[in-house]
């Protein structure tokens, strides 16, 4: 995967961008108002926008904390805006926009707080490198080979 640069949201300079957008949303969602749409567009104008060959991520620190320490969500939308979910592509990306040392979840919620919109995917990274979920492994192990009883692919070239 390649590094990933600061993009640039192409609303803040296209107005018939930001109508169709608008019309397309008041459309798809009839309860929405211009005004709904036109104040979440104003927050998401304001996230830190990083983009690669791949995929496009939004950025944004939520005012909530978790234990004291700054959650940092990243909206995760492949380019093509074609589903996709590799694990290790979703690592690499909270490695390169959080760091190695933080950790992330991606919830699953409960069926009434369901948000499925788009083909787009959310980590919430818990914005310090000694924090650790009390669930999951103790350590890292990682093979690219498998073995007799399990598969796995091999490494990426450059990772």
């Amino acid at each position: 995967m390649q590094k990933f640069v600061r993009g640039e949201s192409e609303l803040l300079y296209n107005t018939q961008k930001r109508e169709e957008i608008i019309a397309d949303a008041l459309k798809t969602f009839p309860g929405m108002t211009r005004e709904m749409v036109e104040k979440q567009m104003d927050i998401v104008q304001n996230d830190e926008l990083w983009v690669n060959d791949l995929y496009q991520v939004n950025l944004r620190v939520l005012s909530k904390t978790y234990h004291g320490s700054r959650v940092v969500w990243l909206s995760i939308k492949r380019r093509d805006k074609e589903p996709c979910h590799d694990w290790r592509d979703f690592q690499e990306i909270k490695n390169q926009l959080v760091g190695p040392e933080f950790e992330g979840v991606e919830l699953y919620p409960a069926e009434s707080r369901v948000v499925d919109t788009s083909n787009q995917y959310h980590l919430f990274v818990i914005a310090d490198r000694n924090f650790r979920w009390p669930f999951g492994f103790r350590e890292g192990f990682v093979t690219y080979t498998g073995s007799r009883h399990s598969k796995q692919r091999g490494k990426a070239e450059g990772g």
